[in-house]
């Protein structure tokens, strides 16, 4: 039974044949089309990742210089802070004189009128 059925369906497979292979060539070239396709994309992929790892590159370079005068100038300003901080001190302290010279000129100037005073009571009374 089943002899007889594959030798009545055997010219409808001998048809089929040339078909299916045409399908198979036709799928293996979309498949080689796709598999080119794909290369070009990777090598494009690859070109652009080499660009972005060369600027990157370049930015790292340049952070890393920032970074080195950024750490000067920090060192610049806590050196300036601390010459402010010792100038204030100085300051603070040629006030204080200032102000105490100011007293004592201020005393002495009293006195000396005082002085005066009694200098021209003496004359005067002589």
């Amino acid at each position: 039974m089943w002899p007889k059925a594959l030798l009545e369906l055997a010219p409808h497979l001998l048809r089929l044949v040339p078909t299916a292979d045409r399908t198979q060539t036709n799928r293996t070239a979309e498949d080689e089309a796709h598999l080119k396709a794909m290369e070009e994309l990777a090598d494009r992929l690859r070109d652009d990742l080499g660009h972005v790892t060369t600027s990157h590159a370049g930015l790292y370079r340049q952070l890393n210089e920032q970074s080195e005068q950024l750490a000067g100038v920090a060192a610049a300003v806590e050196s300036a802070r601390l010459t402010v901080e010792s100038a204030e001190g100085r300051v603070a302290r040629l006030q204080r004189k200032v102000a105490m010279n100011t007293k004592l000129l201020a005393t002495v100037l009293v006195m000396n009128f005082v002085v005066l005073l009694l200098l021209v009571v003496i004359l005067v009374r002589h």
